[in-house]
């Protein structure tokens, strides 16, 4: 069931604002009242289950669509089924939800008992994570167009009243999540289009694509050998890419080889550094790591241009200790900690495409490793350059800035332009 909905700029929405919202941060105030029978509630709650059946989701929350009152939207209906494959829709306790529609309700916990499943938000669209969730509750509340006032929900459908409950609350799920689960529900698809595709807060996403390449350096297999399997002239974007792999990429969760000493020198590490430096410059950024193009190697780039400081404003630039860097290439780096003074900054990464948070770092590092020649070569870095180098260097072990990020303040780098936009924004993961 789908409905088509009229473009709007201003609050009630017909698109989900999107994680960065004040509004969505916020906790709902009750609706007075005098106010639950008014037309003005009314519109409001129509406008709710549009978008809920034009987006093909199970529930909204009417901060979603830029209204900070307790109100909520929930179906799943019968057709839902067969999206699933029987042993999940059972393994999830789904069931069918008649719309249900609840004006300041309020929640229960029956059971103690907790699941842990995928789940994703339309306010943080694209993305999904693990989340563990009560399996029975109960939620009360003034019904609309038929509700009870009263319903005893469990399994998934508990799942659907907890996550819209904690929006009324100023809570989003990245905030419960396990982090370590977080992905880009795409990463296949944009690797499989080499990059080219956008995330499009007002379209389907698309699923079902599959990896074609193992990009980890697995044990029985010789480093030529590998090497081999990246160089065939017969390659269909393949690693090493020309773009930027996604959060939910496993090669962004290994902890990567080290380059062997015989190979440092070589044509093929040659080629994965030119790579690395043509990304890191297309995309006009400041660090990469070879795990970001597909390559499970201990290799990492960075440069921070004198041209970016014409970008920024001048007290940003100093509050965040921000300096050039000229290109810097290492192979197999070693971080240690200069200075364990920590600083906290808004904070974005390529593999987490159109995001930012407030992250905490060390004040300054000393990096030392081989050159591109294979020479050994040590640097000292402070401020935002040794910001730069310990965020690349996670990534060689497998981390995101996602996993000790302040939650609190993850957000969607354009959310107001999807605002102003109606929720036609286009979030590219190529250049």
């Amino acid at each position: 069931m789908s409905v088509e909905l009229v473009a709007r700029s201003a609050p009630p929405y017909n698109h989900f604002t999107q994680i960065g919202d004040p509004v969505l941060r916020q906790r709902a105030v009750e609706v007075a009242a005098d106010r639950v029978d008014s037309q003005e509630i009314n519109d409001i709650v129509e406008q709710m289950v549009n978008v809920l059946r034009h987006y093909d989701c199970v529930g909204v929350a009417a901060p979603q669509l830029g209204v900070p009152l307790r109100m909520l939207v929930m179906e799943f209906r019968e057709d839902k089924r067969e999206r699933f494959l029987p042993e999940i829709y059972e393994q999830r306790k789904m069931s069918t939800l008649p719309l249900a529609v609840f004006i300041n309700p309020e929640m229960e916990i029956i059971s103690e008992i907790r699941h842990t499943h995928l789940e994703g938000c339309m306010s943080v669209r694209g993305f999904s994570a693990e989340v563990a969730r009560y399996d029975r509750v109960r939620i009360s509340g003034i019904g609309k167009l038929g509700t009870p006032s009263d319903m005893l929900l469990e399994g998934w459908n508990a799942r659907i009243a907890q996550h819209e409950m904690d929006h009324l609350n100023g809570i989003i799920y990245v905030d419960r999540m396990d982090v370590s689960s977080f992905n880009c529900v795409t990463w296949q698809k944009i690797n499989a289009a080499g990059g080219r595709i956008m995330l499009q807060p007002l379209h389907k996403l698309c699923r079902g694509h599959h990896r074609y390449i193992c990009t980890s350096l697995a044990t029985p297999q010789s480093f030529r050998k590998w090497y081999q399997q990246l160089w065939t002239t017969k390659r269909t974007n393949l690693p090493p890419y020309d773009h930027f792999t996604q959060i939910g990429d496993p090669v962004l969760r290994d902890k990567a080889a080290e380059v062997p000493a015989d190979y440092v020198n070589s044509k093929e590490i040659h080629a994965i550094i030119d790579q690395m430096v043509n990304v890191l410059r297309k995309y006009d950024c400041v660090g990469i790591a070879a795990p970001q193009i597909g390559i499970s190697l201990r290799i990492i780039a960075m440069e921070f241009k004198p041209s970016i400081r014409k970008e920024l404003p001048e007290s940003t630039y100093k509050a965040r200790q921000m300096s050039e860097l000229p290109l810097t290439v290492l192979i197999n780096p070693q971080l240690a900690v200069t200075d364990y003074i920590k600083h906290k900054h808004p904070e974005g990464c390529m593999s987490v495409r159109g995001f930012s948070a407030e992250v905490e770092r060390y004040a300054a590092v000393k990096l030392t490793g081989l050159d591109r020649e294979g020479s050994a070569t040590e640097l000292e870095l402070s401020g935002w350059n040794a910001r730069i180098a310990q965020h690349e260097m996670e990534h060689l072990d497998g981390k995101l800035y996602t996993d000790h990020m302040d939650r609190s303040t993850f957000m969607c780098t354009c959310w107001e332009t999807v605002n102003t936009k109606s929720g036609r924004v286009e979030i590219p993961f190529y250049k």
